[in-house]
């Protein structure tokens, strides 16, 4: 018996993205070559803040569909972002891309679910009840799929017979039903054109899923056939942060510095970038992603079908509505947009829509052109960035990097050593220079070149132009600094304030010597030190002023000869107010301050008087706490007396003597509190004369 084999031709059908233009059409592999050839991306701006302007020019004549692919996470910026312009008069179609949708979903109006089918006996298990045309060996059989079942099948080599279970496929025949081993299948075909059109739109999805990374859009453009017209489509999405980074050499007889800058950037896009037009902004412009590739979906109330039931008793809630839903009312149609002078379809970016977009994006041409510094890039400011302009077409590769050279000029400075206290004794060797190069210097790093050799390696922030930046890249061990710092308290005066206070001023001294040694013996060192800034009120004392202040160092400059030493002394004082209650000042410190002539005989006058006063309180207070006390203790032993009281007879010689007592201590406490009254009005009357007393000084020191 015939050995049976599994051949089955299922032929995957795979999708094909065509781009028309002017009756011609190519395949998906050649897309982006085509796409490149029709609308090539000619201008590219990239930002700091990670995107990118890329603009594509090209012709084409009479009707055109041009496809241009993106990788998926950056549809959502095309969506956002395209432009598209018909500069010849013609018009603008859809712009159409394939939706995003899982892959089940998308398969879930077919009547094929090829995502289960992993064999053949599966496949035709689903084309149950449709028609095929099966062919064996040498034989051509057509029926309708009946059912899909496992038989015995028998095997004879050598002589022996081995017996197995295999899928039959039963087929339902003019001449009645077979069953065919699907094992003996060589080939078979639908012969329902509608069904194998479903099974080819099934696999062409599956197909096109495999290339989810990326996407097409297709651009639909309609115009005059004959002579080409020029369209541009422009577009912004995600693309890395450009950098910079520097060299600066300084020569070694004294001549001006120079700076060589460059721009890293990198095309991490599918698509080469040929011959472009690049420009590099310094802004950062706001930018934002929004999913608008992501169908969205709104949930909808579930409603059950209406029909008539049977009267059965109903059950009505007490006095509360139930609703089930609440269906909002369709929104109205938005009105028709006004439409720019051009007419038909699109329109609304020819004629003078073109005009006006083509003067919006001058800059890049003409603006960009106002200054060129022969840098290997031109720059100009626009708005409030700074845009550096690659003057030569750059050509990056896909997948690649490279580095533009965008600044190459002398620039003003100066060799400085730079000292900051707390980090060390020796100074950094570095560089104080100008950026006179007309350009903003972004934020980077610069490898320094001292007399041809590597010195080290700086950084600087956004440098723009005019402004004075100071590099360090070296650590300077021939010059040696130390410092030590001191503090002085002296008072000055004292004063009458308003309210009854006395002002202590006292004069508060920092010095701070810094002592440098030049070990150099063939070159003098030009110093600058860091001096914290103190807060507060510090004030420097005598000529020597900072030569530069930041927000946290006053920069001071000295020159040290070749072999020699030097120092600097800084001096800065501040003084401090204190305020004390004329009641509560030191009389016996305050006459020694006045010996001194630091205090005048008025200030010791006020203060003695207003002690007088207060020692006057203090003796009524003191004697007011004594008399209640008195009438406390008084109190407190009647409540005892009345207590034993209680408990004794009343015609008892003790109890009698008890009641002798009371009646002697209730004249006592009558006597306390008349003198506890006298008291009271002493001491407000005391108070009233020291109160009357400040308010004379403070008339005289308003």
């Amino acid at each position: 018996m015939r050995a049976p084999t599994l051949t089955t031709a299922l032929v995957a059908v795979t999708a094909s993205v065509l781009i028309h233009t002017s009756g011609t059409s190519v395949s998906a592999a050649e897309t982006s070559r085509v796409a490149d050839d029709v609308l090539p991306i000619r201008q590219i701006v990239l930002y700091r803040s990670g995107v990118g302007f890329f603009e594509r020019r090209g012709e084409v004549t009479g009707d055109a569909t041009v496809s241009l692919r993106f990788n998926t996470e950056d549809v959502n910026d095309i969506l956002k972002s395209l432009l598209v312009q018909d500069m010849g008069g013609g018009s603008i179609g859809t712009v159409s891309y394939t939706a995003r949708e899982p892959l089940d979903r998308r398969l879930a109006g077919l009547e094929i679910d090829v995502l289960t089918v992993t064999s053949t006996s599966g496949l035709l298990q689903q084309l149950r009840g449709a028609e095929i045309e099966v062919s064996t060996m040498g034989t051509t059989i057509t029926g309708k799929v009946l059912v899909i079942e496992n038989r015995m099948s028998v095997i004879e080599t050598d002589g022996a017979v081995g017996h197995f279970q295999e899928p039959h496929v039963v087929l339902v025949t003019e001449d009645g039903i077979r069953a065919i081993a699907v094992s003996a299948i060589s080939s078979f075909e639908l012969t329902d054109e509608r069904l194998n059109d479903e099974l080819n739109r099934a696999l062409a999805v599956i197909a096109s899923s495999r290339s989810e990374n990326t996407k097409m859009i297709d651009l639909s453009l309609s115009g005059p056939d004959g002579s080409g017209r020029e369209v541009r489509a422009s577009y912004v999405h995600a693309t890395p942060v450009w950098k910079t980074s520097y060299r600066m050499v300084i020569p070694d007889d004294g001549g001006e510095p120079y700076l060589q800058g460059w721009a890293i950037v990198e095309n991490t896009s599918d698509a080469d970038w040929d011959n472009v037009q690049l420009s590099l902004a310094s802004g950062q412009p706001v930018s934002f992603v929004m999913d608008l590739y992501e169908p969205l979906r709104v949930n909808r109330p579930e409603v059950p079908v209406p029909f008539v039931a049977g009267l059965a008793m109903r059950v009505y809630e007490g006095g509360r509505a139930m609703v089930q839903s609440k269906l909002a009312s369709p929104a109205a149609a938005p009105a028709e947009r006004g439409r720019r002078a051009g007419g038909g379809s699109g329109g609304a970016f020819a004629a003078d829509g073109v005009a006006e977009m083509e003067s919006d994006t001058a800059f890049f041409g003409q603006a960009l052109a106002t200054q060129n510094f022969q840098n290997g890039a031109s720059g100009a400011e626009v708005g409030e960035q700074f845009f550096y302009r690659v003057d030569a077409p750059v050509t990056i590769a896909r997948r690649t990097s490279a580095m533009l050279p965008i600044v190459s000029t002398d620039l003003s400075g100066e060799r400085v050593s730079i000292f900051t206290p707390g980090e060390g004794r020796n100074p950094m060797r570095g560089l104080r220079f100008e950026n006179d190069s007309g350009m903003p210097l972004l934020p980077g790093p610069i490898s320094v070149y001292d007399a041809g050799a590597y010195a080290g390696d700086a950084q600087i922030a956004h440098t723009p132009g005019g402004a004075e930046r100071l590099l360090a890249y070296a650590l300077d061990s021939q010059m040696e600094i130390d410092s030590e710092q001191s503090y002085s308290s002296e008072v000055m005066s004292f004063a009458l304030s308003a309210n009854g206070l006395v002002e202590r001023r006292t004069r508060q001294t920092s010095t701070t010597t810094y002592a440098l040694s030049n070990i150099d013996e063939k070159r003098e060192r030009t110093v600058l030190i860091e001096h914290p800034r103190m807060g507060g009120g510090w004030e420097y004392i005598g000529d020597l002023k900072p030569v530069e202040r930041t927000d946290r160092y006053d920069r001071f400059e000295v020159t040290v000869k070749a072999g020699e030493a030097g120092e600097l002394v800084l001096r800065q004082q501040r003084v401090d107010r204190t305020m004390t209650a004329l009641t509560g000042a030191d009389l016996q410190d305050l006459l020694a301050y006045a010996a001194r002539g630091k205090a005048s005989e008025e200030v010791v006058e006020a203060v003695r008087r207003a002690g007088q006063f207060q020692a006057q309180i203090n003796t009524l207070e003191q004697r007011l706490n004594e008399l209640r006390r008195d009438v406390q203790s008084i109190e407190s032993d009647q409540g005892r007396i009345r207590s034993n009281m209680g408990s004794i007879d009343r015609n008892s010689d003790l109890y009698r003597r008890y009641m002798t007592r009371l009646n002697e201590q209730e004249d006592e406490l009558e006597q306390l509190r008349n003198r506890i009254e006298e008291t009271e009005q002493s001491l407000l009357e005391a108070r009233r004369q020291l109160s009357q007393y400040l308010e004379s000084l403070s008339r005289s020191n308003r």
